[in-house]
């Protein structure tokens, strides 16, 4: 008999399995980390109170720093919300909306030959480009605003989609120039392009934007604004801010509230750990199932091979009868007395158990033949 080898008790499934739960274990301690960084984080009420919040931080940070002779920190992490203003807004390509934060991305929608001769509509980026401009936050008060800088790379910022429009290839070749050459230059072209197994159909453009006048919260650094002219100081009547990403910790700007926030990524943190231990269950159920059949053969084996030494240690009549029952035994679980024949070839081999498993094969001749259960009186 062949020596058992290591993939013959371990599930390769199942442990493929299992690193795929770890994954998912990463991705719900990283939410549940990203929540709790944005509990710690103060959430003002109003625009105003940034300038109590900042006076704290620079206190309690000079009292600690003032044994090394350093200065108090002017900046701290903070949640405000307000409407979003600005006075050079961005205007859209193809709609008249305005807006701080715009993205226009453009895509080449063809038709692709795939190996089986089938044409699949597929895409592909030409351009993708994001622009922002000067833009602050008012909460309508007039008291104060937040200068949000670099707002375009916060995390979950999501535009406002105003327009998505399709160009097909036939209209917007009729807008060029109309000369020969470039008719014959887009004819080779879309020639060429066909003869390796794409057909383009057109240009799909799609704009998003931050709108005017959208109440966002933003996440992040805040700062007071330092004024260019040198008599201003930092208790100056001033009462602009800046927002910006802070060196270690959260930036987000999104339409929600803090509170939704959080609790959207406390919901992905369990979501995640769910599919981890969904999946950790069924890594160790095929580990396990594996396992337990490796084990069961290699005991059937053990049990085969010591009722062979007993047999050739013993001798007589009780011999006789153990070679009987040897021959009689199924060739398959080595247990059960063989009870079933195959019609076609004859052959006599295995219990009816077994037989059901074989789907109709003779073990011994490897040929189709239907099997019937012999009884013997």
């Amino acid at each position: 008999m062949a020596p058992a080898v290591l993939s013959d008790f371990v599930s390769w499934p199942g442990v493929a399995t299992l690193a795929f739960s770890t994954v998912f274990y990463w991705l719900s301690n990283r939410s549940g980390q990203k929540a709790k960084e944005l509990e710690s984080v103060p959430h003002l009420n109003g625009l105003w109170e940034l300038g109590k919040l900042l006076e704290s931080s620079s206190s309690s940070s000079s009292s600690s720093s003032s044994s090394s002779g350093g200065k108090g920190a002017r900046s701290s992490l903070a949640s405000v919300s307000g409407r979003v203003c600005s006075e050079t807004p961005l205007k859209c390509e193809n709609v008249p909306d305005l807006g701080v934060i715009h993205r226009s991305i453009t895509k080449e929608v063809f038709m692709k030959k795939n190996d089986k001769g089938e044409w699949k509509r597929d895409n592909s980026t030409v351009t993708d480009f994001t622009r922002e401009t000067q833009w602050h936050l008012e909460d309508g008060g007039g008291k104060a605003k937040v200068h949000v800088k670099d707002g375009k790379g916060a995390t979950g910022l999501q535009l406002k989609a105003v327009f998505i429009g399709f160009e097909s290839e036939g209209s917007s070749a009729a807008g060029s120039d109309g000369s020969d050459i470039s008719i014959a230059a887009n004819l080779i072209k879309a020639g060429a392009d066909f003869w390796q197994g794409v057909k383009k159909i057109g240009t799909e453009k799609s704009e998003g934007i931050l709108p005017l006048g959208t109440t966002v919260t933003c996440v992040g650094e805040v700062s007071k604004q330092v004024s260019s002219s040198p008599a201003s100081s930092w208790s100056g009547s001033t009462n602009d801010y800046v927002l910006q990403r802070p060196i270690r910790g959260p930036f987000y700007i999104t339409t929600q509230t803090m509170p939704e926030l959080i609790q959207s990524l406390s919901r992905s943190s369990k979501r995640w750990l769910y599919v981890g231990l969904g999946f950790t269950c069924l890594g160790s159920y095929l580990i396990g199932r594996k396992l337990f059949k490796a084990v069961m053969v290699e005991w059937r084996k053990k049990q085969f091979r010591d009722a062979i030494r007993k047999k050739r240690e013993g001798g007589g009549e009780e011999e006789e009868e153990e070679e009987k029952t040897t021959e009689k035994t199924c060739v398959a679980c080595m247990e059960n007395k063989y009870d079933t024949v195959f019609t076609n070839c004859g052959h006599m081999c295995m219990c009816y158990a077994c037989a059901s498993k074989t789907n109709g094969k003779c073990p011994i001749c490897r040929e189709p033949s239907p099997y019937k259960r012999v009884y013997e009186a």
